[in-house]
């Protein structure tokens, strides 16, 4: 669901585990990306009528001149289900519902996902839903993977 003045306050109140919370930015401070990045796509995860995760994706379609051949791309920049919500199958059905977005209103090749490498219940989660790891490593520590949508 999108994300509005009505929804907000609660999307934000969402939290991830304790253990978890230094791997993931929190939704307050996505949306307040989401807000100074117009690239940015983001929806409410509901169960119901109660939000249980937030997702936000990245739509960068900039011209760099300077790199031969750039094309744009997708990317999932953040992805959080609540902490008593994980381990139930909601982040599968929701990211599975991110895939199928994906592919029904954008012209693009892979869905690109970026994590830390010590988050290994997130890298184990992507890799189950077909994404592969590149090997990239960005500057900031993430490592890259792809999801072929083809």
């Amino acid at each position: 669901r999108r994300i509005t003045r009505r929804n907000y306050r609660r999307i934000i109140g969402l939290k991830v585990k304790p253990e978890q919370e230094s791997l993931i930015a929190s939704n307050a401070v996505s949306m307040a990306d989401a807000y100074f990045y117009r690239e940015a796509w983001m929806r409410a995860i509901y169960l119901d009528n109660k939000p249980i995760g937030f997702v936000m994706l990245g739509i960068n379609s900039r011209k760099y001149k300077i790199i031969r051949n750039y094309k744009p791309f997708l990317y999932i920049w953040r992805f959080m289900i609540a902490d008593d919500f994980q381990g139930k199958g909601y982040g599968k059905k929701a990211m599975q519902k991110v895939i199928e977005y994906v592919k029904s209103n954008h012209n693009t090749k892979e869905l690109i996902v970026y994590t830390l490498p010590q988050n290994k219940s997130a890298l184990e989660f992507y890799k189950n839903l077909g994404f592969k790891p590149t090997g990239k490593l960005l500057l900031v520590g993430d490592l890259e993977l792809r999801l072929g949508l083809e």
